[in-house]
């Protein structure tokens, strides 16, 4: 996560992705004010179902997720 809170917020390129996709920050129902902040919730709660259902304990750490991302 450390490496995630050194972001900076505002990202043009994936504000760009958003807005020609209508999805995300301003678009539907995003609770979000960024995707930084997305991601840095997304993370804290990845060892429970959170908001998205994800199944806990399947054994990836938020690492390896992180990782695959790269």
């Amino acid at each position: 996560m450390k490496t995630i809170e050194t972001l900076a917020e505002d990202q043009p390129m994936t504000t760009m992705l958003e807005h020609s996709l209508q999805i995300g920050v301003g678009f539907g129902n995003a609770w979000f004010s960024s995707q930084k902040e997305h991601w840095l919730c997304w993370l804290k709660e990845y060892g429970t179902p959170g908001v998205y259902g994800r199944k806990p304990n399947s054994g990836r750490s938020c690492q390896f997720i992180y990782n695959q991302l790269q």
